[in-house]
């Protein structure tokens, strides 16, 4: 049953109830209720920078040991193309790579889900928007340090030069991100996980297969055309986060 539907029917059952009046008692809840808003109204309020830093210690250590294990691994898949120096070979396996870094965080968010912990979520003191925008927060630190690491190594082991790699790496990854955050603040959690999966995995194989049929699209430089559609996306994702933290019905959703 949605949340709304709950409380029609509760409004409704609510006022076919006989209840017989007593004014004391009235007074007396009344009483009561004017306490407890009272007490809520003078309680601090937690900034979403200590609140985030509470994160940290009990899901953040979690999230960036799992993206740890991940960097280890890709690292080491990496030192053995290297030793090719294939332009092009390199440039549609790091772009595949950007995307599967962010692909890497859909499982995470889709875990409450999983564990159907999105009712206790949502009775919670915070609210189950104020925990996906820290998770989301987190993910994207250690997004931001692996395709760093990424970059970095690419430059110094290869002979790609630096705008080429954040071309490469910036694009799909935005481009994914997008979509992925669209798909997050219009559907529920289990639409977004199928969805946000079957189009990074579209853009995976296009950057393995595809792309060597436009080995041209990127033009191995980073113009000015490209900034501007880097810059629009990015625009996007800000505006797609700004909408599921004010706007979006992602609580009823996830508990529809």
């Amino acid at each position: 049953m949605k949340n709304k539907d709950f409380c029609n029917t509760l409004r409704q059952s609510l006022h076919q109830t006989p209840i017989p009046a007593d004014d004391g008692h009235l007074a007396n809840t009344l009483s009561l209720a004017g306490n407890e808003i009272s007490r809520v109204q003078g309680r601090e309020r937690i900034s979403y920078t200590r609140f985030l830093s509470m994160q940290i210690k009990y899901i953040g250590w979690k999230i960036w040991a799992a993206q740890g294990v991940f960097l280890l691994m890709i690292r080491g898949f990496l030192s053995g193309f290297y030793a090719r120096d294939d332009a092009r070979y390199l440039m549609r396996l790091l772009s595949a790579l950007s995307v599967l870094v962010l692909m890497t965080a859909l499982p995470l968010i889709y875990r409450s889900i999983r564990y159907q912990m999105q009712e206790i979520e949502a009775a919670a003191r915070f609210s189950s928007v104020k925990l996906l925008m820290a998770k989301l927060t987190m993910i994207g630190i250690g997004d931001l340090f692996l395709l760093g690491t990424i970059f970095l190594s690419a430059l110094w082991k290869s002979s790609l030069q630096a705008d080429s790699v954040f071309l490469i790496l910036c694009f799909p990854f935005l481009l994914a991100g997008s979509v992925c955050l669209f798909l997050l603040g219009h559907f529920d959690a289990r639409q977004f996980f199928v969805g946000g999966t079957g189009f990074c995995s579209l853009c995976i194989l296009f950057s393995c297969v595809g792309l060597r049929h436009f080995e041209n699209l990127f033009d191995r430089s980073f113009s000015v055309g490209w900034a501007s559609i880097c810059a629009l996306l990015m625009l996007f994702c800000i505006r797609q986060f700004r909408y599921i933290m004010h706007r979006s019905p992602y609580a009823e959703m996830q508990l529809a």
